[in-house]
C-alpha cells in the first residue's frame, strides 16, 4: 500500500517525527504530529485530509473518519491465532530472550493470567488482535457484547483480509480497489527460518486462552468465503496468474536466500539481482526488452510490463524504509519544511 501511495503520489497519513505513532492510541491531538497533505499549511488541521493510513494503531474510526478524505475503504489483516501468538511471543521476547523456547511457552502458559499481567508486552500476550480492533480483552469478555462488536466490524470493513489465505485475499483487495497485478505482487519479508513446536494440548491452552481472537478469526474465516464466491467465476484463473507472476518476479528478483538474525530471531534474507539481461525468460515467464522497460508475457492474454529494476527494488523494500520517502514526496517544494522534520 505504501509503495502504491508513493508511485502515485498519494497524501499519506504519516509522522511528523522519525518515530512512528504505529502501536500508540490515536486520539484528538493526534493530528497535531502528522505531516500535512501537500499543499495544506502547517497547523491548519481542519484541512489535513489524507488518501491513506496504513501504520499499526489500534483502531479507532471516530479518529480515522475526522483524517481520511471521503468515503475511504476499510481494510485489515488477521491471522490464526495459535500461530500469531506463538509467532508474537517469540518476536516480542514475551519470556525473554534465549533458553528452549517450546519449554517456555509450555511453562508461560501453566499460570497465562498472572504472567501476562507482569508482562513488560501486555498487548501482546492476550487476544491481541481483538485488542488492535478497540475489544479491550481485560475489560470487555462479555459474549453478547464481543459478538456485537465483530458485527460491528464486519460492517466498517470493505474487506478483513485472512493471513493463512493471503493471497486469496490480495486478489480480492484487487478487485475492490481496481488495481493490477503489479500493485499486489510481493516477497514474503522477514520470514522466520524457526518457529515453536506445538502440541496439541498447548495448541488448546492457547486456543482458550486467546478465546476472543478465536472467535473473531472463526466468523472472518467464513465471511471471507463469502467474498470468494461473490468474485465471480474468474477468482481461481486471477489466482493462478497471480502465483505464476509471483514465482517469475521472485526468479527475476532473487539471486538466493540468506538467513539473518534480527532482534534475536532467525529470519530469511534476500540477495538482490542487480544486473538483467536484454531477454528474461524462466519456466513461467518470457520477457522482451522495450526501452527501460520488460514486456512479459504470462499466457491466457496477460501482458505485464515491468522495470526489473525498480520493480526488484520495491519488492524488497520494507514498509519502514518506504516512510522517508513517502515524507520527502508529500514535503517536496515546502517553504515550511524546517517545521515538519
Amino acid at each position: 500500500m505504501q509503495n502504491f501511495a508513493l508511485l502515485n503520489k498519494l497524501q499519506v497519513f504519516i509522522p511528523k517525527r522519525t518515530k512512528p505513532i504505529g502501536d500508540h492510541f490515536m486520539n484528538n491531538n493526534t493530528v497535531k504530529v502528522l505531516v500535512p497533505p501537500k499543499g495544506v499549511r502547517v497547523g491548519d488541521y481542519s484541512k489535513y485530509k489524507y488518501n491513506m493510513f496504513s501504520i499499526h494503531t489500534r483502531y479507532n474510526r471516530t479518529i480515522l473518519d475526522s483524517l481520511m478524505k471521503k468515503d475511504p475503504m476499510y481494510v485489515t489483516i488477521i491471522r490464526n491465532p495459535i500461530t500469531q501468538f506463538e509467532s508474537a511471543f517469540d518476536y516480542f521476547a514475551v519470556a525473554g530472550r534465549g533458553g528452549n523456547k517450546t519449554r517456555k511457552l509450555t511453562e508461560w502458559m501453566r499460570n497465562p493470567f498472572e504472567n501476562c499481567r507482569r508482562s513488560k508486552q501486555p498487548f501482546v500476550c492476550n487476544n491481541q488482535q481483538m485488542f488492535d480492533l478497540g475489544v479491550d480483552p481485560w475489560l470487555d469478555v462479555n459474549n453478547t457484547f464481543v459478538d456485537k462488536s465483530i458485527k460491528n466490524l464486519d460492517k466498517d470493513f470493505n474487506l478483513v483480509m485472512i493471513m493463512e489465505l493471503f493471497d486469496e485475499s490480495l486478489i480480492i483487495l484487487k478487485k475492490i480497489m481496481c488495481w493490477k497485478f503489479d500493485d499486489i505482487v510481493y516477497l514474503s519479508k522477514k520470514k522466520r527460518t524457526l518457529k515453536v513446536p506445538l502440541s496439541e494440548d498447548l495448541v488448546q491452552k492457547i486456543g482458550n486462552w486467546n478465546h476472543l481472537d478465536m472467535k473473531l478469526y472463526n466468523y472472518f474465516k467464513k465471511r471471507f468465503h463469502d467474498h470468494i464466491k461473490d468474485y465471480g467465476p474468474n477468482f481461481e484463473s486471477d489466482l493462478a496468474v497471480f502465483r505464476k507472476i509471483k514465482l517469475f518476479l521472485y526468479n527475476v528478483c532473487v539471486v538466493k536466500e540468506n538467513v539473518v538474525k534480527m532482534n534475536g530471531v532467525h529470519v530469511t534474507s534476500y540477495e538482490q539481482r542487480l544486473h538483467f539481461d536484454a531477454n528474461f525468460s524462466t519456466d513461467v515467464g518470457t520477457c522482451k526488452r522495450d526501452g527501460s522497460r520488460q514486456e512479459c508475457d504470462f499466457g491466457n492474454g496477460q501482458i505485464m510490463s515491468f522495470n526489473f529494476k525498480t520493480m526488484c527494488k520495491n519488492l524488497q523494500t520494507i514498509p519502514t524504509k518506504f516512510v522517508p520517502r513517502i515524507k520527502n514526496m508529500m514535503m517536496k517544494g515546502r517553504n515550511d519544511s524546517r517545521l515538519i522534520i
